[in-house]
């Protein structure tokens, strides 16, 4: 379990995949002349430290009501709600974490999707997530294509195409996999908050993220409740 657990972390911190997937949204969105992707630089990138086109703009919830005015938000908001439309109906590969930190409005009145760690597909015969909960983040799961088994406080039961599921703070321990011989394909998001606290019951850790870092603690430990409280 430990094993399985050093896995899921890695691939989680490997920066190479989001390169890959800022490549392929940025191409599959092409049409979209007032969506931005930014593209990787090569040169600068590994699997852990990516370096990406810089973008200047503002966080959408940010635009001062001056702006507001300034802008024509009828068609950036008509061009975003198109192109998730071709990305869940048509690509079947999504940008799965839309929220205000990864959703920009550019100095040229552009959107810029930021963030492509979150656009999920899972192989048959594969896991998304070790078995989880959270003290702090919420977490949303829409399923897009495929079936899979979602294991949720204990009880296991099939998901398909339509389904979501919400776990709020502090949520259920859960889980997702596909013992099925399609793809699983589905959109994932929730908060991203400065702290949080991960427990996996399973694996006996509980991983604490804050500013500095990242640590794991022995869930018997009872630390670092006292964060978050």
């Amino acid at each position: 379990m430990l094993d399985e657990f050093r896995k899921t972390l890695l691939r989680e911190l490997d920066y190479r995949m989001e390169a890959r997937n800022l490549e392929i949204l940025s191409e599959n969105l092409r049409a979209f002349d007032r969506i931005v992707v930014p593209l990787p630089v090569a040169d600068y990138s590994t699997s852990r430290v990516l370096t990406i086109d810089y973008i200047r703009g503002e966080k959408i919830t940010k635009l001062s009501p001056l702006v507001r005015t300034e802008i024509d938000g009828e068609v950036l908001a008509e061009q975003l709600f198109r192109a998730y439309l071709q990305q869940i109906l048509v690509d079947g590969f999504v940008h799965a974490d839309p929220h205000p930190g990864n959703v920009f409005l550019t100095d040229d009145n552009h959107v810029a999707l930021l963030d492509l760690g979150m656009v999920a597909r899972i192989p048959p015969g594969k896991e998304a997530f070790p078995y989880h909960s959270h003290w702090q983040e919420e977490e949303w799961i829409y399923i897009l294509e495929g079936r899979g088994l979602a294991r949720v406080d204990g009880n296991e039961f099939e998901v398909t195409a339509g389904d979501f599921m919400a776990f709020p703070a502090p949520g259920v321990a859960h889980s997702l996999r596909n013992p099925f011989e399609q793809e699983l394909v589905y959109l994932m998001g929730g908060e991203s908050r400065e702290l949080d606290i991960a427990d996996f019951p399973e694996l006996g850790r509980r991983m604490f993220r804050h500013q500095q870092g990242v640590e794991v603690f022995e869930l018997t430990d009872g630390k670092p409740l006292d964060a978050v409280r």
